[in-house]
């Protein structure tokens, strides 16, 4: 009797083990399909220089699709994105206190989201 008690025992402790292991491993795969970084859009407004730059640069290096805000498309710092991101950091031309520059930004995000993307994930105003 005593024998037929503890190997029930084992077996409900073995089970518990697999079924919360499968459980965790399970969780994870979908955890990371749910938060992919291309299925990420990110607007950032600041790049030129600064902590805008860095966040666009590591964004894309995690895989997210940016898109970069500059006040000056022709900078040093706009430049560097443009020759060293990959293709999904898209750079946008935007003076954050001109209206029609925010519009315009804006028509450029709607027409150059990827696919998959249903709009913006998140926005970081460093301007």
């Amino acid at each position: 009797m005593e024998d037929t008690t503890f190997m029930v025992v084992q077996l409900f402790v073995a089970l518990s083990i697999i079924a919360g292991l499968l459980s965790w491993v399970l969780g994870n795969l979908l955890c990371s399909a749910q938060h992919d970084p291309c299925y990420k859009a990110v607007l950032i407004t600041g790049c030129d220089t600064g902590i805008g730059h860095e966040v666009a640069r590591h964004l894309d290096m995690l895989g997210c699709n940016v898109f970069a805000g500059c006040l000056d498309m022709a900078s040093e710092g706009a430049q560097r994105l443009r020759v060293e991101a990959s293709t999904r950091l898209k750079l946008v031309h935007m003076d954050v206190t001109k209206e029609d520059q925010v519009k315009k930004a804006i028509e450029f995000l709607e027409e150059n989201l990827p696919l998959g993307c249903e709009g913006l994930w998140a926005v970081i105003n460093n301007a």
